[in-house]
């Protein structure tokens, strides 16, 4: 009869103590380094890509086919949403070309009902039904510049509305069958989840989420506020002279030489 081996791993050595000190530090760092707006987030998480990149290099524990296999999926990643973007930007162009950003900052001009929460509720309502079948770069540059910017003209609030914005489209993301998240999870597992252990498991999470959502919504000044951000409400509502003088704004490049001249 033949003994079972059992395997013992071995304990950590003082290296592996100090890689994983240093990598907490760094972490710790980074995050601190944007919640004190050194950095953005998109920043830190470079500069963390960047230097694992570094050590792995110098540690000699990235192998080239491994970096050639990581290279390889990058560069497919990176064309997918490349053309996403160049199609998401196009169809943005073609909506703005036939005026519904005028006719959507017309019917927030007009509309006199609702009051503060009218218009944030219906937006916010409209975004959660579009990312609940649509990927983040189709909301980012589709959805998010038609309805947005009339909204900001109802509610003159930026900060409460980019939270809301950005907590609305992390919930649909998190709702199955269609969720965004959901989907990129289905796809990396290759295989059929049970859907009742799956909406078990996503519960507490979209709890959370909807907590905090119905927290923000109720009490604004839970948020930080840059009074950059806070923008005095037009008495007696937009005319469409300044809804036009305002697209324009927009969409025309600003005059050379009154971008030079100075300031009085």
């Amino acid at each position: 009869m033949r003994a079972a081996v059992v395997s013992i791993r071995a304990a950590p050595s003082w290296r592996d103590w100090l890689t994983a000190a240093f990598t907490l530090a760094f972490i710790l760092s980074l995050l601190a380094a944007v919640t004190l707006g050194y950095l953005y987030a998109v920043e830190a998480a470079a500069t963390g890509g960047v230097t694992l990149f570094a050590l792995a290099l110098a540690t000699g524990t990235l192998k080239f086919p491994v970096l050639k296999e990581v290279l390889r999926d990058t560069m497919v990643v990176t064309g997918a949403l490349f053309a996403l973007l160049v199609g998401a930007t196009v169809f943005t162009l073609i909506v703005r070309a036939f005026g519904t950003d005028r006719w959507v900052t017309s019917l927030f001009a007009a509309s006199t009902t609702g009051g503060t929460y009218g218009p944030l509720v219906a937006v916010m309502l409209t975004l959660g039904l579009c990312a609940f079948v649509l990927d983040a770069f189709e909301m980012t540059f589709v959805v998010v510049p038609v309805l947005i910017p009339p909204l900001l003209m109802r509610v003159p609030d930026a900060t409460w509305v980019a939270v809301l914005t950005l907590l609305i489209l992390q919930t649909s993301f998190l709702i199955p069958p269609f969720g965004y998240a959901v989907l990129m999870l289905r796809n990396r597992l290759g295989r059929s989840l049970d859907a009742r252990r799956f909406v078990r498991a996503l519960l507490p999470y979209l709890i959370a989420q909807l907590a905090v959502l119905a927290l923000v919504l109720t009490f604004p000044n839970l948020l930080w506020h840059d009074r950059a951000t806070l923008v005095a409400p037009a008495a007696g509502g937009i005319s469409d002279k300044e809804i036009d003088d305002l697209l324009r704004r927009q969409t025309e490049p600003e005059d050379p030489a009154r971008a030079i001249e100075p300031r009085r």
